[in-house]
């Protein structure tokens, strides 16, 4: 670590009394992930293994001691008809050494946009690399569409193609003090929909997703 958290490695995981081949490693480039004794993980099932139709897994350590809040942001999301993966309480075990409690969540990608019936999309992930970004790069998402990238590919355009988010960005920007470009903006992002997610944030009295990390849109 920290240059080998992004490869994967082949391992068992013991489910129903049989053991199914998976590929591990660890998730996040916050330090806090995979600096520690407990750390972060990923796993990744065989194509032909699926788990109630998923198939990638993220088992996270919320900064919040109290687990429960991180569970209950997932729950009250989902109750408010917010996209959320699913999610759940585990407990894990490595090599036989208990590990204690995580949070099990559905990967977000393009399996969990297929079991959401919202095909087909982008998803622009904006969690700009703790450890790999340059220091002289502006760090506002807002700003800068290449800080994005996409954890699902609308098929009917090229993966590198960003014009929509280009388009939603130059439109955040003009529509400050431009009522016409405001109007385009209602029409490209559905105000309704922000306004619930504002009226999330602010229920759970949480800020997780800002400026500079955490952001995903569907488009």
């Amino acid at each position: 670590l920290p240059g080998s958290r992004k490869d994967w490695v082949e391992g068992l995981k013991r489910e129903s009394g049989q053991f199914k081949k998976i590929s591990v490693k660890h998730r996040g480039d916050n330090p806090n992930n995979w600096l520690h004794d407990k750390k972060s993980w990923r796993l990744k099932r065989k194509k032909s293994d699926l788990k109630d139709g998923m198939r990638v897994f993220n088992y996270s350590l919320p900064r919040d001691s109290a687990l429960i809040n991180t569970y209950m942001g997932y729950y009250i999301a989902d109750k408010m008809n917010i996209p959320v993966p699913k999610f759940n309480f585990v407990e894990i075990y490595i090599n036989d050494e208990y590990q204690g409690l995580y949070l099990e969540t559905q990967h977000i990608d393009e399996n969990y946009l297929r079991m959401s019936k919202i095909m087909p999309v982008n998803i622009y992930k904006g969690t700009p690399s703790r450890t790999d970004k340059p220091l002289n790069l502006d760090s506002d998402l807002f700003n800068n569409p290449f800080l994005w990238k996409k954890s699902a590919v609308f098929n009917a355009r090229d993966s590198s193609n960003f014009s929509d988010l280009e388009r939603l960005l130059v439109l955040i920007r003009a529509s400050v003090n431009n009522a016409e470009k405001m109007h385009e903006l209602e029409e490209v992002a559905d105000i309704k929909k922000w306004a619930t997610f504002s009226a999330y944030e602010t229920i759970m009295q949480s800020w997780h997703n800002y400026e500079k990390n955490n952001m995903y849109l569907i488009s």
